[in-house]
């Protein structure tokens, strides 16, 4: 049996927790999830142990048993281009299945997690707000504790100011945002002042 175990009851039209509760000494919990139905339930290991942690939809009045797998260590580090570590980047690691490992970054720009035995993709991406392009390495087999080492994100480019139409009016958001894309896939077609 796993004590501590966080077990959490999730309401997805809400967007929040319907019902918390830690296992036991048995390893057991109740949710009391109500009203009746069928919900997503995501069990979180204890804090220090390897576990995975379980995600599965259940009916309200039944019962779920989980047995936690034991994952292996995935780590690594997101800099930028002048190897300077991203605080607070996302980092995913997915193998085609129906669950990713997801995690933030550290303010050493560090990312763990463990994972099951598989070949991943791993994505990162800096934060919200940031100006650096998202970078995906392909083909990490993990089988045994793993570290990736660095994810270099390079440095997007920004613009801001308005954008005008021949005849001086402005164009909406969705122009700019348009714009914005094109110079990230390097097709920007057009004369600027400054970048």
């Amino acid at each position: 049996p796993v004590e501590n175990a966080l077990v959490v009851g999730v309401d997805d039209a809400a967007g929040g927790a319907l019902a918390v509760a830690f296992s036991d000494s048995n390893g057991a919990y109740s949710l009391g999830l109500d009203p009746a139905g069928e919900f997503p339930v995501i069990i979180f290991p204890p804090d220090g142990s390897n576990f995975i942690y379980h995600y599965d939809d259940v009916v309200c009045s039944g019962v779920l048993d989980h047995q936690f797998v034991e994952g292996h260590l995935l780590t690594g580090r997101v800099v930028d281009d002048s190897s300077t570590p991203i605080a607070s980047a996302w980092v995913v690691a997915g193998d085609n299945t129906d669950s990713d490992f997801e995690v933030l970054t550290d303010s050493s720009g560090v990312f763990t997690m463990y994972v099951r035995p598989s070949t991943y993709d791993i994505l990162a991406e800096g934060p919200v707000g940031g100006r650096h392009v998202t970078a995906l390495t392909q083909s990490v087999t993990v089988n045994s504790d793993t570290d990736v080492g660095d994810i270099a994100l390079d440095s997007g480019v920004f613009v801001e100011g308005s954008v005008e139409t021949q005849d001086e009016s402005r164009l909406g958001p969705g122009m700019a945002a348009s714009i914005y894309a094109s110079l990230e896939e390097g097709d920007f077609r057009g004369t600027t002042t400054s970048i």
